[in-house]
């Protein structure tokens, strides 16, 4: 059997990719030909992936078809559907799954993280679609699937267990209010057979079972870069404090709710909790090297609650360095309906700078530009002062990081 993915080197779709090419099936696609993180195990698997740019349809041959909701109604979306049974994303994926009891992590902020804590916690066993191109297809019972709002896709998974991660309005090219997107989270709720929340907001309330009272729950104390020590109790069992290579409140929180779905699923926490001692994370998620001088961080936060998470572990570490931010914005709605928002996180930064994206060019940027904020092009470093350098954004920064790096030589 042969598929075909468009836009396979999406952080879903390459997953994707993966699960399938485990089951061995055959895997081929096309997407854009800007490096991304997500290609490279991609490739070290033999994947043929074509280019936007010079790809001949009347050469693709295959047998399903599966694209991303970005290119829903594109050309080549259009003129495979007349050739090849062609299927959505979410679609595809709720059909691969139907036989198994689902784990979908969902919520706004964490949802990735989650998924890899929770898979390092059940010890690897499970199928997996991680949302940072992580995918592994097994005969297990269970699947972890992060499982994404957007146009209610994740309402397509019928959960055997859910996780609703913290949240805060996003999508509002598709939820046009708050309750909208609360209304669209409690009809995913209501799918699953039980739902752990974790809540974080009191503005943003929903239904279901709430891990609450964090402090009675979990104490935890940063030491230092990647350590925390962190002391447990769950079921009224109080677990003896272990050194975690945690750097934010969020993937403490994030780890209790991991413990709690692995209880349920009767796997010992005395075992989950060595596992955790292994955490290393997904890629881009608090990723922090120290060299020479430097701090450097890559993070995927792109909305101003995120990165204002990175900004409390920049404050403990910082000493005399001086902060700056690098923001590559994704969408134009997001950018604009929290704009606000964006430039106090801005303001709490020595220094900004903005590399446009696609459609958001340097015109609409512009509209951002201030004293501390400017567009990429105009970026000065000074040799002689020392720096945290934060990347954070959703989009592919490895030029960028790898142009600083040389800077600092």
């Amino acid at each position: 059997m042969k598929f075909y993915l468009i836009g396979i080197k999406g952080s879903g779709m390459s997953a994707l990719a993966l699960y399938l090419l485990d089951l061995n099936y055959v895997v081929t696609g096309v997407d854009i030909s800007e490096e991304l993180f997500t290609e490279k195990e991609l490739l070290s698997r033999g994947v043929v992936i074509s280019n936007f740019d010079n790809i001949k349809l009347v050469d693709i041959k295959t047998n399903i078809v599966i694209y991303s909701s970005a290119y829903k109604d594109s050309e080549i979306v259009k003129y495979l559907k007349v050739k090849y049974p062609t299927f959505e994303y979410h679609e595809f994926l709720s059909y691969l799954l139907s036989g198994k009891k689902v784990i979908a992590i969902s919520g706004t902020h964490g949802k990735t993280t989650a998924c890899n804590m929770l898979d390092l916690i059940l010890s690897h066993k499970t199928s997996l679609i991680e949302g940072d191109g992580v995918g592994r297809g097994n005969n297990s019972d269970y699947a972890i699937v992060e499982a994404c709002e957007y146009k209610d896709h994740f309402l397509s998974y019928n959960p055997y267990i859910s996780l609703v991660l913290p949240l805060t309005l996003d999508h509002t090219d598709y939820f046009h209010n708050i309750n909208e997107y609360l209304t669209s989270f409690e009809t995913f709720i209501n799918q699953s057979k039980y739902c752990l929340i974790v809540n974080e907001n009191k503005k943003y309330r929903l239904k279901g079972t709430y891990v609450e009272n964090f402090k009675n729950r979990v104490k935890y104390k940063f030491i230092g870069i990647n350590k925390c020590e962190v002391s447990y109790k769950i079921k009224g069992i109080k677990y003896p404090k272990i050194i975690l290579p945690f750097n934010s409140k969020h993937e403490v929180n994030i780890s209790l709710a991991c413990l709690i779905i692995a209880d349920k699923l009767k796997v010992k926490l005395s075992e989950a909790l060595k596992e955790l001692r292994n955490y290393v994370g997904p890629q881009r998620r608090m990723k922090i090297k120290d060299i020479k001088n430097d701090i450097f961080i890559d993070d995927y936060a792109h909305q101003p609650e995120q990165m204002n998470e990175v900004l409390s572990f920049i404050n403990r570490v910082k000493e005399d360095r001086e902060t700056i931010l690098f923001y590559k914005p994704d969408r134009i709605s997001r950018l604009l309906d929290f704009k606000n928002e964006f430039v106090k996180v801005f303001n709490k930064f020595d220094k900004v700078y903005l590399i446009p994206y696609h459609d958001i060019n340097e015109g609409i940027l512009k509209e951002l530009i201030s004293e501390k904020v400017n567009l990429y092009s105009k970026l000065k470093i000074d040799k002689d002062k020392k720096y945290v350098f934060a990347f954070l954004t959703s989009k592919s920064i490895i030029r960028e990081i790898e142009q600083i790096k040389d800077l600092r030589k």
